[in-house]
């Protein structure tokens, strides 16, 4: 029996790598032959799309009893997504945080999920993490809030 790594061909171009596993060939020069067809058909069919990069900004959110009234919220790391090759313009994200946010708020804080759809299909979700720190308000900043949770 052949180790994993003998039979999962692999092949990197730019900055996406594609993995073929290929089970019951009848020789070794049949099975690489055909995960070489596999993967030039995924680097033909397929996208890999950069969704937002690392540290950016993604949206801001409210921010309630805090020394600012929103925080930014982005990613640690790169956003990737894999599409169909030509229907990255279909792409649409959608945020998903629970609210309300409640100072004080630590940088790098998770506070919500970015889902990316296809067409109004999930393909992808993410986690969204502060990318600054939120103090608390003043007595009165805090008390101005509380009375404004309580009416909305």
């Amino acid at each position: 029996m052949r180790a994993a790594s003998e039979v999962e061909p692999s092949s990197t171009e730019s900055s996406r790598r594609l993995l073929s596993v290929l089970l019951g060939a009848t020789s070794d020069a049949t099975r690489t032959q055909e995960s070489l067809r596999l993967l030039n058909w995924g680097y033909q069919a397929y996208d890999s799309v950069k969704i937002f990069a690392a540290g950016d900004t993604v949206r801001t959110l409210d921010v309630w009893k805090g020394s600012l009234d929103a925080v930014k919220v982005g990613s640690k790391s790169d956003l990737y997504v894999t599409v169909p090759k030509g229907q990255a313009h279909r792409l649409k994200a959608e945020l998903l945080s629970a609210q309300p946010l409640i100072a004080p708020i630590k940088q790098g804080q998770e506070v919500g999920t970015l889902r990316v759809l296809l067409d109004d299909q999930s393909i992808g979700e993410f986690r969204l993490v502060t990318l600054e720190p939120v103090g608390q308000a003043g007595l009165l900043g805090r008390l101005w809030d509380t009375l404004r949770l309580w009416i909305k």
